[in-house]
């Protein structure tokens, strides 16, 4: 595309973000399951749903840094989906709502599967969880962020970047919520509703 590498499809997207951070996800996980010893069970479930922690980080930080991708001769948007709107977000003229709305909610899916990552570490894990939970809400903020300016998403315009207090409302909101698995899912969903209601008008 116009000299503009891409990934083929969505299972090359999902392949790539999992080299580049999933296999982060598996390590990290590896080493807090013998760190607090925690039952098979558990371990199971943690690596089951620590791959898509990693994706929905790295597939944050591809719809933030679109541009900067760009001036590289790089989208990593897979080529399938940009021939659906033939190649507009390539040269920064924009896209449908709707192909938004589905880039977006891609990433959503790994994060609503990084919830239960979260969910899934045990109190006692508050270390980790903390640490789980400030990669977590910047991403579910940066997202809405997108959705919120979608007018301006894969223009010239595009700009993605939280702001300095909402990264501290982020920290503030990740310490009141460590041990509220309640409180977690109750973000989640607040996120979600807000994302429909800026692309949609309503919840």
């Amino acid at each position: 595309h116009n000299g503009v590498q891409v990934l083929s499809d969505e299972a090359d997207y999902d392949r790539y973000c999992y080299f580049v951070a999933g296999t982060v996800g598996y390590m990290a996980t590896e080493l807090v399951v013998d760190f607090y010893r925690l039952p098979g069970s558990v371990a199971d479930r943690l690596l089951d749903t620590c791959e898509a922690c990693g994706r929905g980080l790295q597939k944050t930080n591809i719809v933030k840094d679109f541009p900067k991708d760009l001036v590289r001769g790089v989208s990593f948007l897979p080529d399938r989906w940009m021939r659906e709107v033939d190649g507009a977000p390539l040269a920064l003229d924009g896209a449908p709502t709707q192909w938004k709305h589905m880039v977006l909610d891609n990433v959503m899916g790994e994060l609503r599967t990084s919830v239960d990552y979260v969910l899934a570490l045990p109190y006692s894990a508050a270390g980790y969880r903390m640490a789980s939970l400030l990669c977590l809400l910047p991403a579910y903020q940066t997202i809405l962020l997108a959705a919120q300016r979608q007018e301006s998403l894969f223009t010239r315009d595009h700009r993605v970047k939280i702001s300095r207090e909402t990264l501290t409302q982020c920290m503030l909101d990740a310490q009141s919520m460590v041990t509220d698995n309640r409180a977690i899912l109750q973000y989640g969903h607040d996120i979600e509703r807000a994302i429909n209601v800026a692309f949609n008008g309503r919840a």
